[in-house]
């Protein structure tokens, strides 16, 4: 009983601010999957190949011709077959993002814990982001039950309180994936848009395998938020000669593919107009990347500058988390420390494309130098409760059991002069948001 109540207890004074190419697919996969590999385009529907896949435990990751290396086992992947349904696209409901008077009261929050669904499993969700559809929120992350890899998939799980958590399953199965991605391999940093042109629900994430030189973008569908999400696109959005180093050359083929693509996120502007981040060119530089109507594919053709830019260039960032607070657009990141936790930076500009402004840490107070024991990977809005309220939402890493990894959400307003401030609490809800904007 007291393992069930966890998750209740942690949230429920934060519910209510919140109520409101060689690659297969399975031969029931009705979209066509588009892979580049080596300069060539490969279409496939129902191929199926075996290949060899590497993984090492990102707890022992190492320099190494210019990229985060891990060391690795090995192991043979084989190819499972799958089925999904198929279902009419629906518009969402529209939003209803209010605070219903009967859940406004008092409540704990403990930040860090291991949080339950309504089953009592523990959730597996990391890495993740979110997404409002009408009253529902969708948290969208990997599921590392079974530890290290992508050895079950992307999960999601549905609340309406941010409060009791419901287990939708796995929406994106790692049998969905190209083979080498699966078990071993990484599928990782999920996040969703919905794309109100197709109907669609859009998911991007990071893709690797073979050492970490893989390192692609993967672009998955579907017509629910529960999925079952369908893989359309597996690539490396852009190709730029920042002076390709010949050792990383040769195992990473940036002239031929693309460059690398690995931690990332998604931002959606209020006019619909959305964009993906991530940590490029063997993690020195982080690209910032214009989507094209569908979301699922870049705007083309790319012009630097105007679709597409170069930010934080040789900072060596990564776990981005974008959010706005009026006309300004807010990041916060990573440093690169494998699994040890690092000092946070957040930046700001004045359009998407930059330029950016580092502005310092974010956190502050004891342990703001290792962003209390955690790593950035979403900030979620809270229009309901006031403009400039948000909680940051981070991992925290167990490398010796990925699977007992837990979560660390803080909240925070924006101060009027732009400043970001995030405090480590033991505890907080609706009152805490009401105490900082008398406190600014």
């Amino acid at each position: 009983m007291l393992r069930r109540l966890r998750l209740s207890l942690a949230f429920v004074l934060l519910a209510p601010a919140l109520a409101q190419a060689q690659d297969g697919l399975p031969a029931s996969h009705t979209d066509p999957l588009v892979i580049d590999v080596g300069g060539r385009a490969t279409t496939s529907l129902d191929g199926r190949w075996h290949t060899w896949v590497y993984f090492g435990e990102r707890g022992e990751k190492k320099e190494a011709f210019g990229v985060l290396q891990r060391f690795y086992g090995e192991l043979e992947a084989h190819a499972t077959d799958g089925t999904a349904g198929e279902q009419a696209p629906a518009p969402p409901p529209p939003s209803t993002d209010t605070v219903p008077p009967a859940l406004a009261a008092p409540g704990p929050n403990t930040p860090g814990s291991i949080w339950r669904d309504t089953d009592g499993a523990a959730i597996q969700a990391h890495g993740g982001g979110m997404l409002k559809v009408g009253g529902v929120w969708y948290w969208y992350g990997e599921n590392h039950r079974l530890g290290f890899g992508n050895k079950v998939g992307i999960s999601a799980y549905s609340s309406r309180d941010l409060a009791h958590w419901t287990n939708e399953g796995v929406v994106l199965p790692k049998d969905s994936l190209p083979e080498r991605f699966g078990d071993r391999g990484v599928a990782e940093r999920p996040k969703v848009l919905y794309n109100a042109l197709t109907r669609r629900y859009v998911m991007w994430m990071h893709l690797d395998a073979n050492r970490y030189t893989d390192a692609s973008a993967g672009v998955a569908v579907a017509d629910a938020p529960t999925g079952p999400f369908h893989v359309v696109r597996i690539f490396r959005p852009i190709t730029y000669d920042y002076g390709y180093a010949p050792d990383d050359e040769a195992k990473l083929h940036e002239a031929e593919r693309g460059n690398t693509f690995r931690d990332m996120a998604l931002f959606q502007d209020g006019d619909g107009t959305a964009w993906v981040l991530y940590a490029s060119e063997s993690n020195r530089t982080l690209y910032i990347v214009r989507l094209d109507d569908t979301y699922t594919d870049i705007q083309r053709p790319t012009v630097e500058g105007r679709t597409w830019a170069r930010v934080l260039v040789d900072r060596r960032r990564e776990a981005p988390a974008p959010f706005k607070v009026g006309d300004k657009y807010y990041l916060i990141t990573s440093g690169q420390s494998g699994w040890a936790p690092n000092a946070a930076r957040y930046h700001v500009a004045d359009r998407m494309l930059g330029p950016w402004k580092t502005v310092g840490n974010p956190m502050v107070g004891a342990d703001s130098a290792t962003t209390f024991g955690a790593q950035s990977t979403f900030v979620l809005p809270l229009p309901s409760v006031c403009a400039r309220c948000f909680v940051f939402m981070a991992d925290r890493w167990n490398p010796k059991a990925l699977e007992r990894s837990s979560y660390l959400w803080l909240p925070f307003v924006v101060d009027e002069d732009g400043r970001v401030r995030i405090r480590n609490r033991e505890r907080w809800g609706l009152q805490t948001f009401k105490e900082m904007e008398r406190a600014r």
